[in-house]
């Protein structure tokens, strides 16, 4: 039976270092952190609302910026010059979905890269690309805080990576990598997936299909990271409907086979988004340290 793996305790013992770090700044500093909403999706507000609780929770100054549905590229890459020439602003995290006609990276090229805190403008992965990480994308570093805590050494590991987005999979990879794990990126081309995650050490699935990884899809003993986030309506016995989130692993079956697993929710999320706080107070740092 598996070890889960507590998110929510983890990103406790982040909030607290952040805590601590935060008393070594100079007086009158504080880091700032500021979302950007694009219109009114409903998981864009849910998320946006968590950040704001979790940065007020902790300490820090917090920015909500908004603008309408119907903004155009041009009035959203105004509202990032702004926040970007805020000195009390110190991470920018744009919420998507952005508005139809305006791509992610048209939103994310126009970020400054120093307060770029979701890591994810082409400087902050090409320089994770060639070993000199600055701000690390958080969810991509939740999944080796996850296995930090959870004793797993990857060093000559056989990892699998279901998933090849530049905001998960890509990434994340790359980390193992430079933890020399032996890593395998998996996609929706890939002929018989399940061959390649039976034989990982370390499967972490990041593709948004509910309950996708199956028990028997994994080794015996295997961890399993599980960055997925869907929702998944039920019926209950009584015949009333219902919602539940759920990850892209079927979570308790897998447990019975894995060794480590990650739950959803209370797992690599709740870890993600301490993370961004861990990534602020780098920014505030950064841009420090090249005001000089």
């Amino acid at each position: 039976m598996a070890t889960y793996v507590d998110g929510k305790a983890i990103a406790a013992e982040i909030k607290g270092r952040v805590r601590a770090a935060m008393e070594g700044l100079p007086e009158g500093v504080v880091p700032g952190l500021a979302t950007l909403l694009v219109g009114d999706d409903y998981g864009a507000v849910q998320y946006r609302g968590q950040i704001e609780r979790l940065a007020t929770a902790t300490g820090f100054h917090y920015v909500d910026a908004r603008l309408p549905a119907d903004a155009g590229l041009a009035e959203i890459h105004a509202e990032l010059d702004r926040l970007a020439a805020d000195p009390a602003v110190h991470g920018i995290l744009p919420l998507r979905p952005f508005p139809e006609g305006v791509s992610d990276e048209a939103v994310i090229d126009r970020l400054d890269p120093l307060k770029d805190i979701d890591g994810f403008h082409p400087d902050n992965l090409g320089r994770l690309l060639l070993d000199q990480p600055r701000l690390v994308p958080s969810t991509a570093r939740a999944c080796l805080v996850a296995l930090d805590h959870a004793g797993v050494e990857l060093k000559g590991k056989e990892v699998v990576v279901v998933g090849r987005s530049a905001t998960v999979g890509k990434p994340v990879g790359l980390l193992c990598m430079a933890r020399h794990a032996t890593v395998t990126t998996l996609h929706s081309r890939t002929r018989d997936l399940a061959a390649h995650t039976r034989r990982a050490e370390v499967v972490i699935v990041a593709i948004g299909r509910a309950r996708f990884l199956k028990p028997e899809m994994i080794r015996e003993g295997a961890v399993v990271i599980d960055v997925g986030i869907n929702w998944e309506e039920y019926e209950t016995p009584e015949g009333e409907r219902k919602g539940r989130l759920v990850g892209d692993a079927d979570t308790e079956a897998c447990a019975a086979k894995a060794s480590v697993i990650t739950p959803v929710p209370g797992g690599i999320g709740a870890i993600t988004n301490a993370c961004l706080l861990e990534n602020t107070l780098q920014a505030l740092r950064l841009q420090g340290a090249a005001r000089g």
